[in-house]
């Protein structure tokens, strides 16, 4: 028997060796045309031939139409060199079915070098590759997912070092993965609220909590705040020991922004009603209680002119009207309040509207309180009424008198003008959104004990008061008359540092008046019988006395009907009408109208406790003359011989 040549006799040994081997191995020949010389049992487990169709057959039957596109190329090219060559290809079994081969293909040699054939491990990687191909599309899913994600994702080491940054992050916050990356958190976004940052980050280092929420402000690339909602969890491993920290960041500035001018328009609505019903209350309370002021001031005038200079009962007399006036004050503020007290209109010097109260108010202050005038000159003029302009300036500094206490203080008041660029709309403010435009500004500031947030939300309220006696309509009558004026009043305070009043006027156009000395008025005697229209009793029956008292004839009314009756009878002898133009049933304008058709060339003074320009609203300026209640005998008289003097009687 001839020896057996050396490949088969490595095949004989092969096949004792590698026989039983788990792991699918073949002898390739060389070339020029290599087939396969040898295979185990589970090289044809795997593939699914008989070793009688594989020994002798090309490695060409392992292939199919994917082989191509895997490693194939790469493992021909090393075979033709006589290389080894470890990779992965798919291969297809008897039946056609592709599976992942990872092919170890070593190259053995004769002797002389001459190569004589490859011996190649084959193992099964599908199921490997499987889980791959499902782990490289859970990963694109989850990369796509997370790029289209409104939520940016920033994935920190426990030193809050950036390990990843998404598109959404970039979006939010500016900067590029490769400018964040590596960077610190804290550093890069610039947290103001860092404390709060870092009590989240020790829940999840130190306390083992799985995931925190917060919300905190962070600056973007530009270094603009942005507010953010961040919800974090901690990857750790089997041990418990970090990875990494996970954080999705919402951006919700908008958000929060249009929340914040809601809830500020909701305010402004709640504030505008609040004003507009208390407005109407104190306004119809002021009106009533006018009309009883005009009965308590004009009767106890009547009475006081009848009492000698000496008489025991003057003083007592003369105490309740000067009680009753300083109610009618406080009507008058109680329709400032309500935006309905007159409105004398002209263009006023703020600084020597100030100046000119400086004596005055040294007076009113207590000695240990210095008040101190910073004005400044060739300021714009402001178009005001002058009375309401001083009652804002010594309301604002009696205040401040008030809160230095016993002890030494000071109330410094300063003058200015500003130009607003845009319009003003700060927390704080009393009074409608102020457009663009000039103003002219009244500050006063107080070295008192200051007010807390909860008292600053109330002081414009009525009656709301700090002071164990005090009336609390200061302020609240200052709001009023500023928004009656087209301005605004700003409080910045707290408590043990003063507090500081900033009011600002719109600047006007107009040019200040010279002051005119007043001349004295002297009341006169009416011509003429007078028709008194009035459903207040105590008006009539003072309004009657004091006619009567000077020999003048009168008629009265109870109401407008009446009232017209009277009229019709008495129109071509009548010497005036005293007409009340808040009536029962029919409007005083109403009643007028009706009087002008029947004779219109009977002067006619219209009463009313509210402003003149509310009452003569629908009233032609020259058609009749104003009186304002509460009225004192002397201005009765004053205006009906102006009523009949304007008529040309």
């Amino acid at each position: 028997m001839p020896p057996a040549r050396p490949i088969e006799a490595e095949l004989e040994v092969l096949d004792r060796i590698l026989g039983a081997s788990p792991d699918a191995i073949v002898v390739v020949t060389a070339p020029p045309e290599p087939v396969f010389a040898y295979a185990n049992d589970a090289f044809l487990r795997n593939t699914g031939y008989t070793r009688e169709e594989v020994i002798g057959a090309s490695p060409a039957m392992l292939e199919g139409p994917e082989s191509a596109d895997s490693g194939l190329p790469d493992l021909k090219r090393a075979l033709l060199a006589g290389e080894s060559y470890q990779g992965d290809v798919i291969n297809y079994r008897r039946d056609g079915t592709p599976y992942w081969v990872q092919w170890s293909i070593s190259p053995r040699a004769g002797p002389d070098g001459a190569l004589l054939y490859w011996i190649a491990t084959q193992r099964d990687v599908t199921p490997q590759r499987d889980n791959e191909r499902k782990l490289a599309r859970a990963l694109h899913r989850l990369s796509f997912h997370v790029s289209n994600s409104p939520l940016g994702v920033i994935e920190w080491d426990r030193d809050f070092r950036v390990i990843s940054w998404s598109p959404q992050a970039e979006r939010i916050l500016g900067w590029t993965p490769d400018e964040a990356i590596g960077h610190s958190a804290l550093e890069l976004i610039g947290m103001p609220d860092a404390d709060h940052v870092r009590e989240l980050a020790s829940d999840l280092l130190e306390r083992g909590a799985p995931r925190t929420i917060g919300e905190a402000p962070s600056r973007d690339c530009h270094g603009n705040l942005r507010q953010l909602v961040w919800y974090n969890s901690a990857l750790r491993d089997d041990d418990g020991a970090l990875i990494s920290i996970l954080s999705l960041l919402q951006d919700v500035t908008e958000q929060r922004r249009a929340a914040a001018e809601q809830t500020r328009l909701e305010r402004q609505m709640q504030h505008a009603q609040k004003l507009e019903s208390i407005g109407v209350l104190a306004g119809g309370v002021a009106h009533d209680f006018n009309n009883l002021l005009t009965g308590v001031i004009g009767h106890g005038a009547l009475a006081l002119r009848g009492l000698a200079p000496d008489h025991p009962v003057r003083s007592h007399v003369e105490h309740s009207l000067d009680a009753a006036r300083r109610a009618a004050d406080l009507t008058r503020q109680l329709l400032f309040y309500a935006g309905r007290a007159g409105y004398e209109i002209e263009p006023l010097d703020l600084s020597q509207q100030v100046s000119a109260l400086l004596d005055l108010l040294r007076t009113l202050t207590p000695r240990q309180v210095d008040v101190e005038l910073v004005l400044a000159p060739d300021l714009p003029p402001i178009d005001a009424d002058r009375a309401q302009l001083q009652q804002v300036v010594m309301n604002l500094v009696l205040n401040g008198a008030e809160a230095c206490g016993e002890g030494p203080g000071a109330v410094v008041v300063r003058t200015s003008s500003v130009e607003l660029e845009a319009p003003l709309r700060v927390d704080g403010w009393s009074g409608d959104e102020l457009s663009p435009g000039r103003y002219v500004t009244l500050s006063v500031e107080d070295s008192g004990c200051g007010m807390d947030a909860r008292t600053r939300e109330r002081i414009y309220d009525p009656f709301f008061s700090t002071k164990f006696a005090g009336r609390g309509l200061g302020l609240a009558a200052v709001a009023g008359i500023l928004r009656g004026h087209r301005g605004a009043i700003q409080v910045d305070s707290s408590p043990g540092r003063g507090a500081q009043f900033r009011v600002m006027f719109p600047a006007s156009t107009r040019v200040p008046r010279a002051e005119e000395t007043p001349r004295p008025l002297v009341p006169g005697r009416p011509r003429g019988p007078v028709l008194v229209i009035d459903d207040e009793e105590l008006v009539r029956r003072l309004a009657v006395e004091t006619l009567r008292a000077v020999g003048c004839a009168a008629y009265s009314a109870a109401d407008g009907d009446e009232g017209l009756k009277l009229f019709r009878e008495h129109h071509a002898r009548l010497g005036a009408v005293l007409l009340d133009l808040t009536l029962p049933g029919r409007s005083g304008t109403g009643i007028l109208r009706e009087m002008r058709r029947v004779n219109a060339g009977v002067p006619t003074v219209l009463m009313s406790g509210y402003s003149r320009e509310r009452a003569l609203d629908r009233v032609p300026a020259s058609d009749a003359v104003y009186l304002a209640k509460p009225f004192d005998p002397d201005a009765l008289l004053r205006r009906l011989c102006e009523a009949q003097t304007c008529s040309g009687r």
